[in-house]
């Protein structure tokens, strides 16, 4: 058993490469690297990640302490496709992301997932605009929207 406890050390067991590449952390996340450029974590994370032999973030299962469990996988420039159940929201769900130029420049594509008592599957256009969506829940019929539901 391993036992980090001290308030100044960052809790992590890191598995490296022959070539002493970093490949997979487990513990406390450190702020993910994009591009090779560290960005702000939205919350303290704690989980496994795999890296690219870049150093690059590709994905892992996360749980960030503001009540998000995220199993996802990523693109070169970010969020490809995540699962997650989000204690706040209530979601329960996949999420697809268009590919983007930058960390911040994905769109949502697909988001199929449940919201409290209500199932439901929505798309997104390229642009972020609304596409269309179906719902199913309340009246035990599946009902197409224009609306975005979440």
């Amino acid at each position: 058993m391993l036992i980090a406890d001290d308030a100044a050390a960052r809790p992590i067991i890191d598995f490296r490469s022959a070539e002493r590449r970093t490949r997979v952390t487990i513990g406390q996340e450190a702020d993910p690297v994009v591009g090779g450029r560290r960005y702000p974590r939205i919350f303290p994370a704690w989980g496994m990640l795999i890296l690219a032999p870049d150093g690059d973030e590709r994905g892992g299962f996360t749980y960030l302490d503001q009540g998000r469990s995220v199993l996802a996988l990523d693109r070169r420039h970010g969020e490809g496709v995540y699962l997650t159940v989000n204690e706040r929201s209530g979601f329960a769900g996949l999420v697809a992301n268009y590919e983007g130029r930058g960390v911040s420049d994905h769109v949502e594509a697909f988001r199929l997932g449940t919201s409290g008592r209500d199932g439901f599957a929505q798309a997104r256009n390229h642009d972020g605009s609304f596409a269309g969506a179906l719902a199913a829940g309340g009246g035990g019929r599946v009902r197409s929207t224009d609306a975005p539901i979440q």
